[in-house]
């Protein structure tokens, strides 16, 4: 079964505690500044020393507008996270102002600097870290740098080695700095040909096996026998080469057959002397054809429209005039 502490993280505002506690638990950098209200709770699991640990981390807002309602949250604490910007040396001097915040001044306390990968910017040497962390009588100082996660995991393994120190009652160590030069990266080990490799990765590299301690060869699969390979039962007869006769003797030929053409015969003089030699012919057409007139096509004569401006009584007198000179 875990035991359970609480632990406070105090600091000015906008050192990056957060920061710190965000990557504990998530393992990622958030770049945007967000502004805890009052205080921010989370919560972390870990083995330290053979020892499973449960964590309720409390980040308690470090704005002015807090200070009030900052004691509220330190109550009932097991250990303490103080924390300071490296780049901001008013965040070193109030450490003891956030001391006289905890309910029991004497719990474990674990000294952290931040952003310590702004080297262009730093204004608080590690030097200084150490004589204060010595100053207030903490056991450790612990670089942290959260864009990189440097730092993070040691922060709470050290305040919960100090917890289980304590509930113990052994003594706390002397005030030292926490390596975190460690490298970060797994080295993944060479595989050669002649060692097992299982299906179920361990991390980055493989899982280890019984061929890894000792040099033993792999075991070699067992070889089929080959198949004999099965002889048709029919084998088609072998025909000699021979020469082969020609079915034709005489030579071809392609060009298309000549038919005899019947001979013209051209009649002598004396058998065209009792004919009689054509006249001259007739010369026709010999006008141009531009002065041939065509034929004149009888035209048909339109009958005269009757005037019809006439009145009905000049009609009748023509009509009676006919009739007279008919009848004489």
């Amino acid at each position: 079964m875990a035991t359970f502490f609480k632990v406070v993280v105090l600091g000015d505002g906008g050192i990056g505690k957060t920061s710190i506690c965000n990557y504990l638990t998530t393992g990622e950098f958030f770049g945007s500044y967000k502004l805890s209200i009052g205080a921010d709770f989370f919560s972390k699991k870990l083995v330290v020393d053979g020892e499973s640990v449960a964590l309720q981390i409390c980040d308690i807002g470090g704005q002015d507008q807090f200070a009030e309602i900052s004691n509220i949250f330190t109550k009932g604490a097991h250990g303490a996270i103080l924390c300071y910007d490296t780049t901001r040396r008013d965040t070193l001097d109030s450490l003891d102002r956030w001391i006289g915040k905890l309910e029991d001044a004497g719990i474990p306390k674990v000294l952290v600097s931040t952003k310590n990968d702004v080297e262009d910017l730093r204004e608080v040497l590690d030097s200084e870290g150490i004589d204060t962390a010595k100053r207030l009588k903490i056991p450790y100082y612990i670089q942290t740098t959260s864009l990189k996660g440097i730092g993070i995991n040691e922060t709470f393994e050290a305040i919960s080695r100090l917890m289980l120190f304590t509930k113990k009652g052994m003594d706390l160590p002397q005030t030292e700095m926490v390596d975190v030069t460690h490298p970060t990266e797994p080295v993944v080990p060479t595989i050669s040909g002649s060692q097992h490799i299982s299906a179920q990765p361990l991390g980055i590299g493989r899982v280890p096996t019984a061929f890894d301690k000792e040099e033993v060869e792999a075991p070699v699969a067992p070889i089929a026998p080959e198949t004999p390979a099965i002889q048709p039962e029919y084998a088609p007869p072998v025909v000699e080469a021979s020469e082969a006769e020609p079915s034709f003797k005489e030579p071809i030929s392609l060009a298309p057959p000549i038919t005899p053409q019947e001979e013209s015969v051209v009649p002598t003089p004396e058998e065209v002397s009792g004919i009689e030699p054509p006249t001259e012919p007739e010369k026709t057409a010999t006008q141009p054809i531009s002065t041939i007139t065509p034929p004149i096509s009888e035209k048909k004569v339109k009958p005269e429209k009757e005037d019809s401006s006439f009145s009905f009584l000049d009609k009748l007198r023509k009509e009676r005039k006919k009739i007279r000179e008919k009848n004489e």
